[in-house]
């Protein structure tokens, strides 16, 4: 599900779930897990296998969950997302494909964020499907997406293109996909030579202001009628 390749000082982690690479509790385990075993790397590149980077949180698993397994869950996302927008070194998106919801909080929560130029859809759909976004996910695009996109972007569950994405600011370079892998690593490797002394602590105080964790309300997301409705159309 997770793979982890050294490229010199920077680690791959490659997630593949053999389809649209869903965040339930296994995967989430598996990258927590993955992130532990790079600690060492000077820089992360995170990509998807298969035609996705992340179709988000597990719609088919949570509809079956009750509210404490749902808050299980959710706690673990929102450790992962902490993980990643706080790890000491520098983390590299390559977006190979669509990037939902989940996915999409993902690629912020990243330092640099690049995709192949292909047929790809990136967005936080979530209001556009009944559920609220934490705080965690409207801070954090707040701060990552450009101003007169950002409330069309969180308010109306808007997809975007890649090129329509770097406009937004989900993206910072697009690159021919066949090159993405190959550009994503060289952009970590020079990311990899900025001393930990000075990069760990800017990066730390960079986002002091984003919530630690989604709050426990985050649940109530999930439980609205529209959001279940929409997620029973994954059942089965």
């Amino acid at each position: 599900m997770v793979k982890i390749e050294k490229h010199g000082k920077v680690s791959l982690i490659t997630f593949d779930d053999g389809k649209v690479n869903v965040l339930n509790q296994d995967s989430l385990s598996a990258l927590g897990q993955a992130l532990d075993d790079c600690k060492d790397a000077k820089a992360v590149v995170l990509t998807g296998g298969g035609k996705c980077f992340s179709a988000g949180l597990d719609l088919k698993v949570l509809p079956s969950l009750d509210k404490d397994e749902l808050f299980g869950v959710l706690e673990q996302f929102s450790a992962v997302l902490g993980r990643i927008l706080r790890y000491p070194r520098p983390v590299v998106a390559a977006v190979n494909g669509h990037a939902i919801a989940g996915g999409a909080v993902i690629t912020l929560c990243c330092d640099v964020a690049l995709a192949g130029e292909k047929d790809l859809k990136i967005g936080l759909s979530e209001v556009a499907v009944g559920m609220p976004l934490p705080k965690f996910v409207v801070e954090l695009a707040r701060n990552r997406l450009a101003v007169p996109r950002w409330s069309e972007a969180v308010l109306f569950g808007k997809l975007y293109n890649w090129r329509e994405a770097k406009e937004v600011g989900y993206l910072h370079q697009t690159v021919p996909s066949e090159k993405l892998l190959e550009t994503a690593l060289a952009v970590a490797g020079q990311l990899a030579s900025l001393p930990d002394s000075a990069y760990t602590p800017t990066k730390m105080s960079l986002w002091s202001q984003i919530p630690q964790q989604l709050e426990a309300a985050a649940v109530g997301a999930f439980l609205t009628d529209q959001a279940k409705e929409h997620m029973s159309q994954f059942k089965g």
